[in-house]
Formats: C-alpha cells, sequence, structure tokens
C-alpha cells in the first residue's frame, strides 16, 4: 500500500509547478479627437481581451459635453500581458471628423486612425512590453529642490534627464542621472521652467519610452478665473486659462487679469502660445490696466495654436479671454 501510495504523491508534486502562469497586467491608453467639436455623434471604441469587453470609449459624444475643436479626450486600460487586445469601432454619424491614437502598455504609439471603418479597426498583440515605464511620476517643488516619485513598472534602475526650454531627452549628456529606487531629489535648481524625463532601465530588454513631468522653480502659477477681474503683482508668473494646466477653459468665459511688476520701475514681457476654438474664441493682451488701452495683440479665432509675439510695457499689461458657446452650424450646411 505505501509503495503505491508515494509514487502518486511524487506524481503530483510535479505536476503542480506546470500549472503556475506568470502574467502581468499594464495600462494602455486610448486617445480620441473629433475634428468638428461636436462629439463622436454616437460612434464608440470597445476594447476587449479574451473574448470580454473591458471598457468602452465614448466620452466625447454630445450627450456627454462635446468637445472644444482640437481638443482631446482620452482612457486608460488595465489589460493583461496572456491575450492580445482587439480594438472594435460601431459607426455614428460623421466617422470622418473621428481620429483615434492608441498606445501600449509601455506608453508608445502602436496605431493611428482618422476615419475609423465599422468592426475590428486594430488588434495589440502585445499589449504590454517587456520593459514598461515608470507610472505616475510626480515633482514636489520646495524653494529651489524638487522631488520626484514615480511607480515601478518593470526593472529597478531608472534614468532621469532633466532641462528647460524644448530638448530630446535621448540626446542630454549634462542633465543625466540614474536612481536605484523610484524616487529621486534636485537641489539648488536656478529659477527656471523646466521637465524632467524618466525611464526604465531593463537591462537586456532594453529601455522604456520616457515619461516626462514639468514643474518650474520660482514662478507664481495663476489660473484666470471664468468672469470678473483680477489682479497680479509679480516678478514671475504662468497663466493658465480657468482650465489649469491640462484642462479646457469654459464655455462663456469673460475674465481679465491684470499684470503688474512687482517693481514699478521694471518693464513687462509676456510670450506664450494659445489654442482657441475657431470663429468663437480670443485672448486679448492690453498696454495698460484694464480693457481700455491700446490693444497689443489678439489671437484670431481658429482651432490652431497660436505663438503670442513679446510685448513689452514699462507700466502694466491686461490679458482678456473671452469665450463664447454657440451652436455649431448644421452638417449639411458646411
Amino acid at each position: 500500500m505505501y509503495k503505491l501510495l508515494m509514487p502518486l504523491v511524487a506524481l503530483v508534486a510535479m505536476a503542480l509547478p506546470a500549472t503556475v502562469q506568470a502574467q502581468t497586467t499594464c495600462t494602455i491608453k486610448i486617445v480620441g479627437e473629433d475634428g468638428y467639436g461636436d462629439g463622436w455623434n454616437d460612434g464608440e471604441l470597445a476594447i476587449v481581451q479574451g473574448g470580454t469587453t473591458l471598457a468602452t470609449f465614448d466620452a466625447v459624444n454630445a450627450d456627454d459635453g462635446g468637445m472644444q475643436v482640437g481638443a482631446y479626450d482620452s482612457i486608460t486600460v488595465t489589460v493583461s500581458s496572456d491575450s492580445p487586445v482587439s480594438f472594435v469601432w460601431t459607426s455614428g454619424t460623421y466617422d470622418d471628423e473621428v481620429t483615434i491614437w492608441i498606445y501600449d502598455g509601455g506608453g508608445s504609439l502602436m496605431y493611428t486612425v482618422n476615419e475609423p471603418t465599422a468592426g475590428t479597426i486594430y488588434t495589440m498583440s502585445t499589449p504590454c512590453p517587456a520593459c514598461l515605464a515608470p507610472a505616475g511620476l510626480a515633482a514636489t517643488v520646495t524653494n529651489s529642490d524638487v522631488d520626484f516619485a514615480w511607480t515601478a513598472g518593470t526593472g529597478t534602475s531608472w534614468e532621469i534627464v532633466w532641462g528647460t526650454g524644448t530638448f530630446n531627452p535621448d540626446t542630454v549628456t549634462a542633465n543625466m542621472d540614474y536612481a536605484s529606487t523610484n524616487t529621486y531629489t534636485l537641489s539648488n535648481l536656478d529659477d527656471g521652467i523646466y521637465t524632467a524625463y524618466v525611464r526604465t532601465d531593463c537591462g537586456t530588454d532594453g529601455y522604456s519610452v520616457w515619461t516626462s513631468v514639468n514643474f518650474n522653480i520660482g514662478f507664481d502659477v495663476v489660473n484666470m478665473a471664468t468672469s470678473g477681474t483680477d489682479t497680479l503683482r509679480t516678478c514671475n508668473a504662468i497663466i493658465y486659462d480657468n482650465g489649469g494646466a491640462t484642462g479646457s477653459y469654459s464655455n462663456y468665459c469673460d475674465a481679465t487679469i491684470i499684470l503688474l511688476p512687482a517693481d514699478a520701475t521694471q518693464w513687462l514681457s509676456i510670450s506664450g502660445f494659445s489654442q482657441t476654438e475657431g470663429s468663437y474664441d480670443y485672448l486679448t493682451i492690453y498696454d495698460g490696466i484694464g480693457t481700455s488701452g491700446e490693444c497689443s495683440s489678439r489671437t484670431t479665432p481658429a482651432a490652431t495654436t497660436h505663438s503670442i509675439i513679446l510685448v513689452l510695457s514699462p507700466a502694466a499689461l491686461s490679458l482678456s479671454r473671452s469665450t463664447l458657446m454657440s451652436a455649431p452650424p448644421t452638417k449639411a450646411s458646411r
């Protein structure tokens, strides 16, 4: 009896490891745009894995509030690494206005489509790459120091680069360092507007894509109101519309912010970018206090990004933001 039982136990013990499968998850991202600004008109994208619909993407439909022309909406979906992910489009009324970008779990752009057709538009065979990018990269500024923190994807080593202005992180050699934990600190930075990039070093599996975060040293950050007049006395400031750094501005905004130098003998300069909805919205810069002064610059309403030219004044500048929400013309009249 014992001789028969022992081989059976041994067989069970040998079989157990074969039933254990390593499985990881990652987060993919889908970005959508409507070229006319009135939503996807009942169009919808389903994200399917293993026969199960994980999510549907229709947040830009008009019944969800619509979206500004040139604005984007996005969703993230957690998927597993063990099977492909399919993206299935259900047609709406005006599919020619729809553009979709699909990113894998490592942050790489895998597919782009304009005017999708009904059915499966794309299948992602490897949703979770071997080297995952860090997630949730955040920067906390204290005076001239900044602390970074992120959630590790894969790997135990990260490469960090930082700088001001526009630059390619792949070519940075001076402001570069490595971290063996998911935190990092920079100290004694000069005043400026910075971007930091972090990527995972996975050894033989290569590098992940870069993850970035913006931060500033020595600047006031101000969001304009939706209405009324505010005054800001400052040496350095970053000014956003009422949507802030990442959101879209609201409909029916009519607000002004008066900018004064910290020292009355100083001059003011302002430069930047503005993107407004075509035919309706303006950003106007006046030389002086309030909107009665000389108009120094005014963006032309269009669904494009405008570069604001440098304006100098020895006294004050006033920024006025006006937006409308008008019913767009019918489709047939375009």
